[in-house]
């Protein structure tokens, strides 16, 4: 960063009431700019009871027939904007690597938007010699209906602290293969809710998904039934409302 613009930034960072990080892991990375009296992990929270609505109202079925999936298929989706710290080029790499050790697989990026890098995904589709397996749909905010209709959310990404769209799909149960980055290792506990791999290394990516989609499905759904649990004992939207409340009630009684 520019001198100046660096100092602004440590300017701002420490004289701030309060620093909100979505994770631990996070707020370590700031120890240097502010004291640990200051910052304050808030994880994020969810509607849970809300989510378990719309899934109880759902027609999984009719959702993938909508978009030409089979209806014994075994989902893979990537959720989020495409973007290079993402790696979705790598997902599709490493999909159309493994496509005819899982001929049951499918695989849904959805995020896509007009940019260099969608180009380069687009292409890699294309070249994959298993594109009528692969989707690429774009930014929506309808996003429950993919997570509900999938087996499995995998995040490849160099950068995340907490990403809300893992917190949604564990808690309509999809459970999740995520690099082991930031925040996530404090969300997943590989094997039991989810499982992890190391982050920038196509050999673990090939692997971890390898071994996910060698289980049978009922030992998919039971990760993703401890991986409800785990948003419902520790993601509620109740207790992240509560939280912030605490946090401006201080602010402003400090003031």
């Amino acid at each position: 960063l520019p001198v100046s613009v660096r100092r602004r930034m440590e300017s701002a960072l420490g004289t701030a009431h309060a620093l909100i990080f979505e994770a631990h892991a996070t707020s370590a990375m700031f120890a240097r700019y502010a004291e640990s009296a200051r910052r304050t992990v808030v994880p994020y929270g969810v509607d849970i009871v809300g989510m378990t609505g719309f899934s109880r109202g759902f027609d999984r079925g009719a959702m993938r027939r909508t978009h030409d999936i089979p209806e014994d298929a075994t989902v893979v989706l990537a959720m989020g904007v495409l973007e290079e710290r993402k790696s979705q080029a790598c997902i599709v790499e490493v999909f159309a690597g493994m496509a005819d050790l899982h001929p049951e697989a499918r695989l849904l990026l959805v995020g896509d938007h007009p940019c260099e890098y969608s180009d380069a995904v687009h292409q890699l589709v294309s070249d994959s010699g298993v594109a009528e397996r692969i989707t690429l749909a774009p930014i929506t905010p309808n996003v429950f209906e993919w997570y509900a209709l999938s087996d499995l959310l995998l995040s490849a990404s160099d950068v995340e602290s907490l990403p809300r769209s893992m917190l949604e799909c564990m808690a309509l149960e999809v459970p999740v293969l995520s690099t082991s980055v930031y925040g996530i290792p404090e969300l997943i506990e590989d094997g039991v809710n989810g499982w992890l791999f190391g982050a920038r290394d196509m050999g673990a990516l090939s692997a971890a998904l390898h071994q996910v989609l060698s289980l049978t499905p009922d030992e998919r759904r039971a990760a993703g039934r401890a991986a409800r649990v785990t948003v419902h004992d520790r993601h509620s939207a109740h207790d992240y409302v509560g939280a912030y409340h605490r946090l401006l009630a201080d602010a402003l009684a400090t003031r």
